[in-house]
């Protein structure tokens, strides 16, 4: 059951993982949507100057706002150079969003006679997308490892209870013994006595009955 469990965790780390890194690549492929000549717009201007300084990358939109005096179409490097429409149709929407699809140099002009020599002609060097390289994600930081419990304190070692003092064996020659042919007399007490001699009358008496 342990195993399982764990096996599910990796598996949600990595799809979190991953989840992190497809949302850091999403986020720097983002494409940009350049607006022509800023707030001037699309119009009689220097987009020399107004490109020079900016990377244009595949995938990247230009917008170009105008008014109904003018149009845009992208043309061929001859055709910009001359000034000339050739066979493309302009476009005349006002608010015009051309997508970067491939690399290299592309080229716009209005092809209302006399404004491209005015300067309404736009030249961008497109490159390729740059590829989104995502941050290294934090590495989880290990736990520390926990404090090694400081080995239990050696229990006070008790104490051999001493020895039991070997009573002394008695010394036959110590005891006190009577000499041999002396009669033992124990010595009673008082009351020992009168009763002693109360029983002994009490036997006479019973004798002569």
């Amino acid at each position: 059951m342990g195993f399982r469990r764990g096996r599910g965790s990796a598996a949600l780390r990595a799809k979190l993982t991953a989840l992190v890194v497809v949302s850091l690549c999403l986020r720097g492929a983002v494409a940009t949507n350049f607006k022509v000549g800023d707030s001037t717009g699309w119009t009689f201007s220097d987009y020399t100057t107004w490109a020079s300084g900016k990377t244009f990358r595949v995938g990247d939109t230009l917008e170009f706002v105008y008014n109904s005096a003018h149009n845009v179409v992208e043309v061929t490097k001859s055709d910009y150079d001359s000034c000339s429409a050739g066979n493309a149709t302009p476009y005349t929407d006002g608010d015009t969003k051309i997508e970067l699809k491939t690399t290299g140099s592309k080229y716009f002009i209005c092809s209302v006679p006399g404004h491209c020599s005015e300067g309404m002609k736009l030249a961008v060097n497109v490159v390729a997308a740059a590829a989104a390289t995502p941050t290294s994600s934090p590495t989880p930081s290990t736990p520390s490892n926990s404090s090694t419990p400081s080995a239990p304190k050696s229990s006070p070692t008790p104490s051999t209870p001493s020895s039991p003092t070997t009573p002394s064996t008695p010394n036959p020659n110590n005891s006190t013994t009577p000499p041999p042919g002396s009669s033992s007399f124990v010595t009673l007490p008082p009351s020992l006595w009168t009763l002693s001699a109360i029983l002994g009358l009490l036997s006479i008496f019973i004798r002569t009955l």
